[in-house]
C-alpha cells in the first residue's frame, strides 16, 4: 500500500566446519595455505613448544575468519593465531594464556 513500509530480514544457513580459524592464523606460501600448529617435544632443556607448518585448504573464509581443513589437523591440535613476533616452521616457542 502506497506510504505503508516494511522491514525484511534476511538469514543464510552456512555449512558446519570443524576448524575456524581467524585470518591472522592462516599463512601463505607458493600459492597454498598453511597454519602453524603448536607441538610438544621432549629435548635436553625438557619439554619445548614447537612450531611445525601444516597445509591446510581454505573452505569459506570472511573478513575475520577462516574455515579450514587438512590431514594434519585433529580435534585436539593447537593452532598458533597469534604472536608478538614472527614464528616460523621448527622455531620453539612459548605459549601464553
Amino acid at each position: 500500500m502506497p506510504g505503508e513500509s516494511a522491514q525484511m530480514t534476511a538469514t543464510r544457513k552456512s555449512e558446519s566446519y570443524d576448524y575456524l580459524v581467524p585470518v591472522t592464523a592462516v599463512w601463505q606460501e607458493n600459492s597454498k595455505a598453511y597454519v602453524l600448529l603448536l607441538e610438544t617435544e621432549n629435548t635436553v632443556l625438557g619439554e619445548q613448544y614447537i612450531a611445525r607448518k601444516a597445509e591446510v585448504q581454505i573452505l569459506d573464509k570472511n573478513s575475520s575468519y577462516a574455515a579450514v581443513s587438512g590431514n594434519s589437523l585433529s580435534a585436539d591440535c593447537q593452532i598458533i593465531t597469534d604472536s608478538d613476533r614472527t614464528v616460523g616452521n621448527g622455531d620453539v616457542v612459548r605459549m601464553t594464556e
